[in-house]
């Protein structure tokens, strides 16, 4: 055997396992990559100075990182991950929502994870730059799937009502109504009622059973 490893990758960067690269691993130190070959995403590499099964069997199921610096070179000005832990989250208007603790990634949106200090409850906000992202997937998937429904769900109480409006007009059709939507909070009905009737548009009629 030649000492490979199978990868997960979860990195966005497509080359930051070529040959020559330097990984940290979780209980070892820094690994220097000799070789990679598969697909991106699942990758087989072999680490210099792994020459065997035995030598391979040493890294399963141990965690690889880059170094923050390292990544900071790659994140080019943006943010990452580890800068927004720990921040406070507000709404435009000033107001606190709590701690971010953690983050997802679901598709293309990456998801905060935002403590109330107070009760803990946690609440999940789309790290978006700016309303026209949602509506561009909207949008994408009104195309792709014209008899779906595309619902606006947790989180559309931290949008603005001209961002909910052009949610409607990219082609959402569905909401979710009630106080909360697992531990995200919801508009009031009344407040739903009232953009529903300022953009002319009328729920559908309920299905008896």
């Amino acid at each position: 055997m030649r000492g490979e490893v199978k990868v997960e990758s979860r990195t966005d960067v497509a080359e930051r396992f070529r040959p020559g690269a330097r990984l940290q691993c979780e209980g070892v130190g820094e690994l220097l990559v000799a070789s990679v070959r598969g697909p991106a995403n699942v990758p087989i590499v072999r680490f210099d100075g792994y020459e065997s099964r035995s030598d391979a069997d040493r890294l399963r199921g141990r965690v690889l990182h880059i170094t923050r610096e390292a990544a900071r070179k790659a994140a080019k000005g943006a943010y990452l991950w580890a800068d927004l832990l720990g921040l406070v989250a507000e709404t435009p208007d000033g107001t606190r929502l709590g701690i971010v603790r953690e983050i997802l990634r679901a598709g293309e949106t990456d998801v905060l994870v935002v403590r109330d200090e107070g009760t803990r409850a946690e609440v999940l906000l789309p790290a978006l730059r700016h309303p026209i992202e949602l509506a561009r997937t909207i949008a994408t998937a009104r195309i792709l799937m014209p008899k779906a429904m595309v619902r606006l769900a947790a989180g559309r109480d931290q949008l603005t009502r001209e961002a909910v409006t052009l949610c409607f007009l990219a082609g959402a059709n569905s909401i979710f109504v009630g106080d909360t939507l697992l531990t995200t909070s919801n508009p009031p009905p009344d407040a739903d009622a009232q953009l529903f009737n300022d953009l002319g548009l009328a729920p559908m009629a309920a299905h008896a059973r």
